[in-house]
């Protein structure tokens, strides 16, 4: 959630403090909005001066609330928004507006809330965006180690049945070929020694062509070029 409304808040002097509305930035930053209906008052023979008394009285009022205390994670200010473009415009030919600067209170308009607003809101799809290509990078690496691993498994059975098709060779020349065991035992049989008979023993294995079985080498430069 990006915002909240009359959300309850400690200040460091203990006091519970309620403000209207609490943004909440991308940084884990908040920033507090103060709007009140004190300002609506209009009804006088001297309308710009009951604007401008209201908002010296709201700023103290401000000051003394200590908003920017109530949160753990700010920019130490707190934005007062008046309703009308015409208070604003009021309050901005007196001094009020440097009095509430100096007090890290920022009066705010409906034109220049909106301003701010699509700003925070620009920060937040920025983030989500980089969150979203951070993710990105992440699955992207593990699937190249996943890959790298399956290669040096795929290297180890290559290795595997170049030795194992060597053995096998290698054994069965000791069994059928000459001087070998099939050889020497048929000789036996030939004079006179009883037995069952020899099985017939095949040699088809030995004759695979495993001669393109080679190991994979250099697995680890692979994704020399990919930059991420």
């Amino acid at each position: 959630m990006h915002y909240f409304l009359q959300k309850e808040k400690i200040n460091k002097d203990g006091c519970t403090l309620r403000p209207d509305v609490i943004v909440n930035l991308p940084n884990g930053e908040q920033i507090v909005i103060d709007s009140k209906s004190t300002l609506l008052d209009f009804d006088s023979n001297d309308p710009e001066e009951k604007i401008l008394q209201s908002t010296k009285q709201h700023i103290k009022d401000l000051i003394s609330r200590n908003y920017s205390g109530a949160i753990e994670n700010g920019p130490n200010i707190v934005l007062m928004f008046v309703p009308f473009d015409y208070i604003f415009h009021v309050i901005s030919k007196s001094n009020d507006i440097e009095y509430a600067r100096k007090n890290d209170i920022i009066i705010v308009c409906p034109t220049t809330i909106v301003q701010m607003l699509t700003f925070v809101h620009r920060l937040w799809m920025d983030k989500k965006q980089n969150d979203n290509i951070k993710e990105i990078i992440s699955s992207a690496g593990d699937l190249i180690d996943k890959f790298c691993g399956f290669c040096e498994s795929l290297s180890k059975v290559g290795k595997n049945i170049n030795s194992a098709s060597t053995s096998y060779n290698e054994a069965i020349t000791r069994l059928v070929g000459k001087g070998g065991l099939h050889y020497r035992i048929k000789n036996l049989k030939n004079k006179g020694i009883e037995s069952k008979e020899l099985p017939e023993i095949s040699v088809s294995i030995s004759n695979a062509d495993v001669s393109d079985v080679r190991p994979l080498e250099g697995v680890e430069k692979l994704f020399d070029d990919v930059d991420l």
